[in-house]
């Protein structure tokens, strides 16, 4: 961050000798501070737990959940039974004659294909089951990357803010030395100028932290108001080895959601093999013949099958084979990809890691030296204003830079968590 230095070193005596106005002033300070209430801050887990809370996302999911459900249920209800009535009338007058039946069939799975149905719809159902917790994943990840970028959009405004405070005080005491003569016109004028210029680059910045915010809280289902402003550290921890990382990839929920569904064709080419022991449809009932003014009752009973002559389940085998082949084979070749982009990523990750922290502990205090060094020429009468801005710039942007590796840093780790898929989001 960048340091505000004074440089009222160099204030006219007249200035600085009215100590009564210093006290109120700091007053009126504080009683502002006190009176602001500090504005609700916004974690990353907040966030995360936020988004994946939101009404319309849950409905969605349970909805979801309910369709699979609803497969299970009917894959594993028997047929319904059937009811057949008839009559028939054969003869006429005296010697006609009427056959009254009722008989209801119900057929009846001999080969036990009904459970395999069911267990393959069980499969199905985990598998939507776990692609749910994969899509939590990637919406956490792109809650973790709004909610970095509002964190580094706010404290980009926080260094350009800085860097205003910076200038207007500057800018102060050289409007008091110019009336005594002892500045320059062109030092004034170039000092407005980058007055100017700072003010714009003030307010851009804010408008850019308004927006990120307004991502974020959109992305999270609050109202901005009510949403919190983001905050955290920027530069993500240490990273985690990248053999754990490799290992915790393969458990992934994606993955996993692709090997149940492989399961699930699995089940059903068990279940078209018995497709050449056929089902077994049973019917019973009752039969009533009236002929000549006598009535007879008497009961029916039939079993029907079918012949599996040419159909033997060939095609739903092939294809629930093919099915299985080609799910597996796509997880293998998705996770052989994904090992080595996270291989490539863990090393980026920990390169900008190294650099941001080595920027951070070198080059931003070498500037803010810098500062120091050009604030205590100035006081002296050793240098121009020019000369100490050229300074406070060069702390400004090593401030700016150092910001940027953090930022690029986070994105780079939020990105790596992600594919290694170490945690689940419940």
């Amino acid at each position: 961050m960048t340091a505000t230095h004074s440089v009222a070193g160099r204030m006219p005596a007249g200035i600085a000798s009215k100590p009564g106005k210093w006290p109120t002033l700091l007053a009126l300070l504080v009683a502002s501070a006190l009176a602001t209430a500090e504005p609700t801050r916004l974690t990353e887990q907040q966030a995360i737990e936020f988004a994946l809370q939101r009404a319309s996302l849950r409905a969605i999911e349970s909805s979801e959940l309910s369709i699979a459900d609803s497969e299970v249920l009917a894959a594993g209800t028997p047929a319904n039974p059937s009811l057949s009535i008839g009559q028939e009338n054969t003869g006429n007058g005296a010697s006609q004659t009427r056959e009254f039946t009722l008989e209801i069939q119900q057929t009846v799975d001999l080969a036990g294909k009904r459970p395999l149905y069911k267990a393959a719809a069980e499969q199905r159902a985990e598998a939507k089951r776990l692609a749910q917790f994969a899509q939590r994943a990637e919406l956490a990840a792109e809650v973790r990357k709004a909610h970095a970028a509002a964190l580094y959009r706010k404290r980009m405004e926080q260094l350009q803010g800085a860097w205003l405070q910076r200038l207007e005080s500057a800018h102060g005491v050289d409007t008091k030395l110019a009336k005594g003569g002892e500045v320059a016109g062109f030092d004034r004028r170039r000092l407005e100028r980058e007055l100017q210029n700072a003010q714009a680059r003030k307010a851009l910045a804010a408008g850019e932290a308004e927006r990120a915010q307004a991502a974020l809280a959109s992305l999270i289902g609050q109202p901005m108001a009510q949403a919190g402003e983001a905050s955290g550290e920027l530069l993500p921890a240490d990273l985690p080895p990248l053999a754990g990382l490799l290992a915790s990839q393969q458990q992934r929920d994606d993955f996993s959601a692709l090997e149940a569904s492989a399961l699930a064709f699995d089940r059903e080419k068990a279940a078209a093999s018995k497709l050449r022991i056929p089902d077994l449809t049973i019917g019973i009932g009752g039969k009533r013949t009236d002929s000549a003014g006598q009535n007879e009752n008497g009961v029916l009973l039939n079993v029907s099958i079918p012949i599996p002559l040419f159909d033997q389940g060939q095609a739903a085998v092939q294809r629930a084979s093919a099915g299985a082949a080609a799910t597996r084979a796509e997880r293998e070749m998705k996770l052989q990809r994904q090992q080595a982009e996270l291989q490539a990523l863990w090393q980026q990750a920990r390169n900008q890691l190294l650099t941001a922290e080595s920027y951070r502990q070198q080059s931003a205090p070498a500037a803010r030296q810098l500062s120091r060094i050009a604030e205590i020429a100035y006081r002296a009468g050793e240098s121009g204003i020019l000369e100490l801005l050229d300074a406070y710039r060069g702390e400004l942007d090593a401030a700016i830079t150092a910001l940027d590796y953090a930022y690029q840093a986070r994105i780079t780790r939020i990105e790596l968590d992600t594919l290694a898929g170490a945690k689940r989001y419940e």
